[in-house]
């Protein structure tokens, strides 16, 4: 099974080229890695959530007023997404000497 990842700016046509790509290929599924963080972000960012609630997740992300409010939806999702979950990796071993 081949994956094909897609990226680029925002309105580029990402979601476009996915649609007509799902529809050549019969097989293809496709597969948002944005929607589990826009999951997260909306349980964590209250101010987010009511926006969201109001206008939608594309319109959230394009209103730029909201950057000079301290919400910043489009940054946010960008930070909260290349941050790590767990603030250092720990490795736990059962590993018993005789």
């Amino acid at each position: 099974m081949s994956t094909i990842a897609i990226s680029g700016y925002a309105h580029s046509g990402k979601d476009t080229l996915a649609g007509y790509l799902c529809e050549m290929l019969p097989d293809a599924r496709l597969v948002s890695f944005a929607k589990p963080l826009k999951e997260l972000v909306y349980r964590l960012y209250p101010n987010i959530a009511k926006l969201v609630d109001i206008v939608g997740w594309e319109q959230a992300k394009d209103w730029y007023a909201w950057e000079a409010a301290g919400v910043g939806v489009r940054k946010t999702l960008q930070h909260t997404g290349l941050q790590p979950l767990l603030p250092q990796c720990v490795i736990i071993s059962n590993n018993e000497s005789s």
